[in-house]
């Protein structure tokens, strides 16, 4: 099992929507984006898309595809859902 830990290195935000982690917005335009089936009816939510290379691109919903996009490794990303599966989020 992969710790939350190893969410910590090299996880990147590009606020610039000129550079994402060496992607240009080109890049990411054509990805088919996907929300959780869990999602809130509200729009609070993520967008989740595989951009290739092994990276896992997540984005905001309701900033419309024109907000940064946290762009996580693979192993990165299956730290978090490890986490979820375990409860290391979970809200008392």
């Amino acid at each position: 099992m992969l710790e939350p830990d190893s969410l910590r290195s090299k996880a990147t935000v590009s606020p610039d929507p000129g550079q994402r982690d060496g992607m240009s917005p080109a890049d990411i335009a054509g990805t088919r984006w996907r929300k959780s089936s869990w999602s809130a009816a509200n729009g609070s939510c993520v967008e989740v898309a595989h951009l290739g290379g092994g990276r896992v691109g997540v984005r905001d919903t309701k900033a419309l595809g024109r907000g940064p996009v946290l762009i996580l490794a693979s192993r990165q990303w299956d730290a978090f859902l490890s986490g979820v599966r375990h409860g290391y989020f979970d809200i008392a």
